[in-house]
């Protein structure tokens, strides 16, 4: 049983589409429905330009050739920073049932090599509040808190 991590292609779509659904339903239920209900067209139209677009990747993991892993990225140069070059890691999801097989650490150790021949300078993440699980594992993989987002409601009533 090897894991094969490896750029998506557009013919991912529909097995990316799935996941990403799935770490949204989660998501939605650890923020109390934060997130527009699921629109599969959006999500597959989403999806098609993150695979192809050259600002972005996005990688699948395949456990015996079936899908159960995904990241996808985007990078950009901030040129007020002392280190310039930063990739941004927009999602990060491993299937429930795969959880705790080293699929995740993989993806990320994929990302950390591809960034570091390209020269990019740091790698950045943001963790939604209550996902513990989450953030123990970033902090494993030697991440550490850059600062805090807060958000303001403006059309809650409290």
């Amino acid at each position: 049983m090897s894991v094969i991590i490896r750029k998506a292609l557009l013919s991912d779509v529909p097995a990316l589409s799935d996941m990403s659904v799935r770490g949204r339903i989660f998501h939605n239920r650890l923020l109390n429905n934060y997130f527009a209900d699921i629109n599969p067209e959006t999500e597959k139209s989403f999806l098609e330009k993150v695979v192809t677009d050259e600002d972005k990747m996005c990688f699948i993991a395949l456990k015996d050739d079936i899908a159960v892993g995904m990241l996808f990225c985007f990078f950009k140069t901030l040129p007020f920073l002392r280190r310039p070059s930063v990739c941004h890691v927009d999602t990060l999801f491993v299937d429930e049932k795969c959880r705790n097989q080293g699929i995740g650490r993989l993806l990320m150790q994929n990302l950390k090599e591809i960034c570091l021949r390209q020269g990019v300078d740091e790698i950045e993440l943001a963790v939604y509040e209550g996902n513990d699980k989450a953030l123990s594992f970033y902090r494993s993989m030697g991440f550490a808190a850059k600062k805090q987002e807060l958000k303001l409601d403006l059309h809650s009533e409290n």
